[in-house]
């Protein structure tokens, strides 16, 4: 049994190996404008938007959108994004099919709430299926990433729907159950915001230096457990992804963890 055992862990190193060999070798393939370009792309992901927690941590899903056409008028033409970083995701598209993944599901869709957006969503797809299973009550039957990327939209949904559209939404970005419930109370009947709720990033004490990677923004009770509970999960992963913003090697970890074979 023993060396069973020994065996499975050498096959699992060596497959980890040749992974990482690889993601190597197809990012070497690719100049270096384009290397720098996807670096930025990640980088701002990571540090910026949230994505890290996906990637690296248990946050069932994280999404960006920003505008499908920019306004040139506006000091920021796309809103939530800059125009190098729309650049940058142009060149992660040219070359994402050289970086397939098990683990995760990268997409993106088009949403239309008063104009177009182009709406970036990253899935984590074992701490998806996780929360599905876990709050089973609050999804339909064969509910996938498909469902997810071709239904949850804002704009599909009734007055008298959208409760249940906050809540599903919630509880797959990692807010908790009780703070997208209470959430998507208000939406319908009370938008005022509760006296004790807070911004949960402020709840996240953190070293404020330039790699400090911000944590998720929703409002949060935070007298629970399960708040208590993600301000000790967010923490951790924050940590984890400081030390990787600040490793030389940034990039090659990212693409590693991507395309890194699923846990059984």
């Amino acid at each position: 049994m023993k060396k069973i055992f020994l065996f499975l862990i050498l096959v699992n190193f060596l497959l980890r190996a040749e992974a990482s060999v690889t993601v190597l070798e197809k990012f070497q393939d690719i100049s270096f404008e384009d290397q720098e370009k996807i670096h930025y792309f990640f980088e701002k992901l990571i540090k910026q938007y949230g994505f890290g927690y996906t990637l690296f941590g248990e946050k069932p899903v994280s999404m960006l959108y920003w505008l499908a056409i920019p306004e040139y008028d506006r000091k920021l033409p796309y809103f939530s994004v800059d125009e190098g970083f729309v650049e940058a995701y142009k060149i992660w598209k040219k070359h994402e099919g050289k970086f397939s993944s098990e683990k995760y599901f990268f997409e993106e869709r088009s949403l239309v709430v008063g104009k177009e957006y182009v709406d970036l969503i990253l899935i984590n797809k074992s701490e998806f299926y996780k929360k599905i299973f876990l709050h089973s009550n609050l999804f339909p039957d064969h509910y996938n990433e498909r469902t997810f990327i071709n239904n949850e939209k804002v704009e599909l949904f009734s007055k008298e729907d959208v409760g249940g559209y906050h809540l599903r939404m919630g509880v797959l970005l990692g807010y908790g159950e009780g703070n997208a419930s209470e959430f998507a109370k208000r939406t319908i009947n009370d938008p005022k915001e509760s006296p004790d709720w807070v911004v949960f990033k402020d709840l996240i004490r953190t070293k404020k230096n330039k790699n400090t990677p911000n944590p998720p923004v929703f409002r949060a009770n935070p007298h629970t457990q399960e708040t208590q509970k993600l301000i000790e999960n967010y923490s951790q992963t924050q940590e984890k992804l400081e030390d990787i913003l600040n490793n030389e090697n940034f990039l090659q970890i990212v693409l590693e963890e991507y395309c890194s074979a699923a846990a059984d």
